[in-house]
Order: structure tokens, then C-alpha cells, then sequence
């Protein structure tokens, strides 16, 4: 039968074990934690590009409300020309794009951890069962050298305070 103190420190151990690996590896453990920050950096990074993009697009609408030269590039970009004007259109060589203007790319998705809280678990009671097992075993050696260094017709008796070997 094992004592208190070590079901005790057996428990403490197995529980130990499930905190540190949790600490580690878990939903909001350390490398969740280092994964998480990558992907807020990410996305600070794409807010800023976002930013200077809308920065961009607030000037070229002031400029279409307010800029003749841009009003006319703009309407020849849509197909629009003078009645005066002639379109050339040249072999081998593409139209400038329309769609100069593209929105933000989409975010990556939120990394997303696995739950390994049952594994944790699983781990922590094998690593207490394998210290009981030790305990058991380191238990039993010692009773079998303790009797191994005993005659057999030898009983460890105290008799009147006097140890006294039978």
C-alpha cells in the first residue's frame, strides 16, 4: 500500500506535467501566443498599406472633382475621346489597364490551434502512473534485500526495551 505523502507527490507530479505542457503548448500557451503576434503583425502591416492606399484614392477623387487634366485622362481611360481625335490603336501593344484601382487583399486567417487539452491530459496521468510504477517497484526491491539479508529462523523482537533475535 503506498503512503499519503507519495499519492500526494505522484498527483502533484502528473499535475505539474499537464500545467507545463499546457503553459507550452496549448490553445493560449506560448507558441499560440508567438503565433498570434505574427499574425497581429501581419495585419498592422496590411492596415498600413490599406492606409496609404486610401490616402492615395481620397487625392485622385479631389483631383477628378477638381482637376481638368485628370477628368480628361480619366474619360479617355473609359473610352471616351473628342469629336476632333482619332483612336490608334497599335498591334503587339496592350490598352493601359482600366482598373488601375484594386482593393485590399483579403487577411489570412486567423492561425487557429489545435485542442490538445486531451493529450495533455493522456501524458499527465502516464507520467504519474509511471512514477507510481517506479515508486511500486523501488518499494518492492527494498523489501526483498531487507528479507534477502535475514536468516530464515530470525524475527526482529523487542523484548523488556532489549532487541532480541530469535
Amino acid at each position: 500500500m503506498m503512503k499519503a505523502s507519495s499519492v500526494l507527490s505522484i498527483t502533484l507530479l502528473g499535475l505539474a506535467t499537464y500545467l507545463l505542457l499546457e503553459l507550452v503548448f496549448g490553445s493560449y500557451g506560448f507558441l499560440a501566443l508567438n503565433a498570434m503576434n505574427e499574425y497581429a503583425d501581419e495585419a498592422d502591416a496590411e492596415l498600413d498599406t490599406l492606409r496609404a492606399r486610401t490616402a492615395e484614392l481620397r487625392l485622385h477623387v479631389e483631383l477628378l472633382q477638381t482637376d481638368r487634366e485628370t477628368i480628361r485622362l480619366e474619360a479617355r481611360d473609359i473610352g471616351f475621346i473628342r469629336p476632333e481625335e482619332t483612336v490608334v490603336r497599335l498591334e503587339g501593344h496592350e490598352p493601359r489597364p482600366r482598373h488601375r484601382y484594386m482593393p485590399g487583399t483579403t487577411p489570412p486567417p486567423i492561425p487557429v490551434t489545435r485542442d490538445n487539452r486531451p493529450l495533455f491530459r493522456a501524458l499527465s496521468l502516464a507520467v504519474a502512473l509511471v512514477a507510481a510504477l517506479v515508486g511500486t517497484l523501488r518499494n518492492t526491491a527494498r523489501i526483498s534485500t531487507a528479507g534477502q539479508n535475514r536468516r530464515k529462523d530470525e524475527w526482529d523482537v523487542e523484548v523488556d526495551g532489549e532487541p532480541s533475535h530469535g
